[in-house]
């Protein structure tokens, strides 16, 4: 999941969850250390402004029965009684660690007929903060929790065509050929902490690192030329071949030791 900042103290845009120069070793050990088993992915995240290990993503495939009894997920239950996870649908459990390797949040995507909208939950188990939209009848259901509030507050949206969280990574690879062509992809993605969307749009850009020629780059801003000055966009790197995601850098929606939510970069290893 990634988060879409605005930079003016007038504008002011937060949203989801969806990647310095650093250490590789030391990230790589934190990493490797703990929460590590049954995952196919793990997320490398450093702090954009020191190289400090901030957490490991540990994403991990749920498709089987095995899979299922074997992982905890009862900390999704509005989602999982709104959409119950079987094997005919896809569902990811995404463990957070720090670099301690204690787990400190955990997320479970579970995906329905449109792959760019998943649905989602995350909670933070420090602070207690949670994420949540998931579809019920026609409608989702968007929810948030702050670190310091006493309960969750809901809210409808009828509006169907938006991208939810990890979706933006589906709507790349379904929007290949258009994006490495050079034109650009708009797109509402959902805010839910602010229960709305914003216009976001993909393009084909310069990669701000030393990439491989192997790679391509692009990066994702706010859809308006005003608003675009005072954001903070993302910068993604993709794998030209298998069309997997090797790197973000943006805003991300685990909280910092402050509460706030930091930019950070991660690295992805697909396993």
């Amino acid at each position: 999941m990634f988060n879409i900042r605005l930079k003016s103290r007038f504008y002011r845009v937060i949203c989801v969850p969806i990647l310095c120069s650093f250490s590789a070793l030391s990230v790589a050990s934190a990493c490797d250390r703990s929460h590590k088993d049954g995952a196919f992915i793990v997320g490398e995240v450093t702090d954009k402004k020191n190289g400090d290990v901030l957490y490991c993503e540990f994403h991990i495939n749920l498709k089987t029965d095995e899979a299922m009894e074997k992982y905890d997920v009862s900390f999704a239950k509005p989602l999982i009684e709104a959409n119950p996870i079987n094997k005919a649908k896809a569902a990811t459990l995404v463990k957070y660690a720090n670099a301690k390797g204690e787990l400190i949040a955990k997320k479970l995507l579970v995906y329905g007929d449109n792959p760019v909208q998943p649905n989602a939950m995350q909670v933070d188990s420090r602070y207690d903060e949670k994420r949540i939209a998931f579809k019920k009848g026609s409608d989702w259901q968007v929810g948030f929790k702050a670190h310091d509030a006493s309960k969750v507050d809901y809210k409808a949206l009828s509006a169907n065509t938006f991208i939810n969280d990890a979706g933006f990574n589906d709507l790349v690879k379904k929007e290949w050929d258009t994006l490495t062509g050079g034109d650009g992809v708009s797109f509402p993605f959902l805010l839910i902490k602010q229960f709305k969307t914003v216009d976001l749009r993909a393009k084909k850009s310069r990669c701000k690192w030393d990439a491989p020629d192997s790679s391509v780059c692009f990066s994702i801003k706010i859809d308006n030329t005003v608003l675009s000055w005072f954001v903070g966009g993302l910068s993604l790197e993709y794998d030209k071949k298998t069309r997997q995601l090797l790197t973000f850098e943006g805003v991300v929606n685990i909280l910092d030791e402050n509460k706030k939510t930091p930019k950070a970069r991660i690295e992805y290893r697909y396993l």
